[in-house]
């Protein structure tokens, strides 16, 4: 198996503190209303935001997974 075949198209590169605090407001969620929808302790989410803890790749995807969703709900709502 080669290594040089290049990130799978389904990568989602690290979230940064500053990219899920974003992501959170701009979803106008609470840090504890983020960490229920999350399945995680609102101290999680705050430590993710403070840089004290790594986000986990699985965890971006989730956080990105709830944004995307957002967004679809909003845009059918506008329509």
């Amino acid at each position: 198996m080669a290594l040089d075949r290049g990130v799978s198209p389904r990568y989602s590169p690290a979230m940064t503190p500053t990219g899920l605090k974003r992501i959170r407001r701009a979803l106008g969620l609470t840090q504890k209303a983020l960490a229920e929808a999350l399945g995680v302790d609102r101290v999680s989410v705050a430590r993710w935001e403070g840089g004290t803890y790594r986000i986990t790749e699985p965890m971006a995807r989730l956080i990105q997974r709830i944004a995307a969703e957002a967004r679809g709900k909003r845009k059918k709502g506008k329509a």
